[in-house]
């Protein structure tokens, strides 16, 4: 459907859930194990209801639930290896996900900071965004964001970029650059929360309003639609101003408007990334 070819790598991420940069598409080889375990867990309590001389104890120590633990700690790093009791007691899927995400980090610092940034609640929300309306993306803008969101390079090797006299490196990098790399490299939502200081600091605006009794709210959001903080919270705080005026429940609405804003960012930045490439073959 997308036309994507992708490195085992780039697989691995897109297996991850939406929280770890991936795309939620659950390998089954990987997370079955996981499964067996959980549903396994969860029937417990059942089997006592049905019959009083089960054994739990017996069960859990049984070679097939053994040899199901083993393989499946054997996917995680030896100090989160876990028993069984843990096991069942844990989203283990989680535990992969995280375990997966730690072999993604030892990257360049540009990468790093795509991941991080990928991973933010707003940056996944056009993932959850159904296709239609406000939310709806066009095709070649949602695949060129499916190509940044998992690394692929969108041409063999660097170039110029076409609007100005600056390098369009291959993965278009350059067309949502920022100036902070090293620190969005290391912590999520960095390049925001640099640039929200910025606008504050800048022509002393946030200290002139506060002196007239006003606060200063600057509203900044990433590439990938990873808003900073206090962004963040007005924006919970016009999803509950709206909820209490509508009667409407809080949660979906705050959903619903970052999947639109999502749409919003992440299109125009797909279609700044293409426009130059376009131009190239012009």
């Amino acid at each position: 459907m997308t036309g994507l070819h992708l490195t085992e790598q780039q697989w691995s991420q897109a297996s991850g859930g939406f929280a770890h940069a991936g795309l939620g598409l659950r390998s089954c080889a990987r997370h079955a194990l996981a499964a067996y375990l959980a549903s396994f867990g969860a029937s417990l309590d059942g089997c006592r209801e049905l019959g009083p001389q089960f054994n739990a104890a017996d069960v859990l120590a049984s070679p097939e639930v053994l040899a199901a633990l083993e393989a499946f700690n054997a996917q995680l790093p030896p100090a989160q290896r876990l028993t069984v009791a843990a096991a069942l007691a844990l989203k283990l899927s989680q535990l992969l996900d995280q375990a997966a995400w730690d072999t993604l980090a030892p990257a360049t610092p540009s990468e790093r900071a795509v991941l991080r940034s990928e991973a933010g609640l707003g940056a996944r929300a056009f993932l959850a965004a159904l296709p239609s309306g406000r939310t709806r993306m066009e095709k070649a803008s949602f695949v060129a964001e499916l190509r940044f969101r998992l690394g692929l390079p969108d041409a063999a090797e660097d170039t110029w970029c076409p609007k100005c006299d600056a390098v369009l490196d291959r993965f278009s990098h350059h067309a949502a650059s920022a100036s902070c790399v090293a620190g969005a490299s290391m912590q999520v939502g960095a390049a925001a929360e640099s640039y929200a200081r910025h606008k504050e600091d800048h022509l002393g605006t946030a200290a002139a309003c506060q002196a007239q009794g006003v606060q200063f709210a600057p509203m900044v959001v990433e590439t990938t639609g990873h808003w900073e903080a206090g962004a963040s919270r007005t924006l919970n705080q016009i999803a509950g101003a709206v909820a209490a005026r509508t009667g409407a429940e809080p949660g979906p609405l705050h959903d619903s408007l970052l999947q639109e804003l999502s749409v919003v960012v992440r299109s125009f930045r797909a279609r700044a990334a293409l426009r130059r490439r376009a131009e190239l073959e012009t």
